[in-house]
């Protein structure tokens, strides 16, 4: 009886241990969660390298800003997406005309990378520069509104939607004098490819020109 009593000690007290770490867990987790949804007092915007008024042909460079306008420090994790292109995937750009046609999104592969969250205190700000067409296929003018968004290791709910960050921009088709400079500027390899949208996404130059 001793025995069989000492065994039955031992097993409840195996399964009160094992229900007090789950109880522990599932707190933790829940914690985690609750961390994990978007903070209030995240503010995101675009601002344009040299404005918001291009050329076809022009390569689109732009900062994402995302800001803390609350009183209280939170977490936002970025990376894990840069390798095999050099530029962080976790962004998302959705560019549209003003008849709601969106420009196509241009494709590759993400290999990951380190990835991590970081604080931002109140009134600071987190940058990033980026690229239009690494993203999206520029190959049209018109007027189109850009829309950014980055997850930031946040769960968006119908309540606290990701912010996205929105604006504007032009893009006219070039003059003859501009085009003529453009092409030979690439025939003569005195614009560099990574500066020169053609290369990249649009019309390759023809030899003759």
């Amino acid at each position: 009886m001793k025995r069989l009593f000492s065994r039955h000690q031992r097993l409840g007290a195996a399964i009160v241990t094992t229900a007090i770490g789950l109880s522990q867990f599932l707190s933790l987790a829940g914690a985690a969660g609750q961390s994990r949804s978007v903070p209030e007092g995240a503010r995101v915007a675009l601002s344009f390298t040299g404005g918001t008024n291009f050329v076809l042909g022009d390569v689109i460079e732009l900062t994402f800003t995302l800001s803390n306008t609350s009183a209280r420090e939170f977490q936002y994790e970025t990376g894990g997406d840069y390798r095999g292109t050099g530029f962080p995937t976790r962004f998302k750009f959705t560019v549209t005309d003003e008849k709601g046609v969106a420009l196509p999104a241009e494709t590759w592969m993400n290999m990951g990378g380190l990835s991590g969250p970081r604080p931002l205190k109140p009134g600071e700000e987190y940058r990033q520069p980026l690229r239009l067409q690494n993203y999206v296929r520029v190959s049209r003018p018109g007027v189109f509104s850009v829309r950014v968004v980055h997850d930031f290791g946040w769960q968006a709910t119908p309540a606290r939607p990701l912010p996205v960050a929105e604006a504007k921009i032009a893009i006219a088709l070039p003059t003859a004098e501009q085009a003529e400079k453009r092409v030979r500027a690439i025939m003569s390899n005195a614009e560099p490819e990574k500066d020169n949208a053609w290369a990249l996404t649009g019309p390759k130059p023809i030899s003759g020109i």
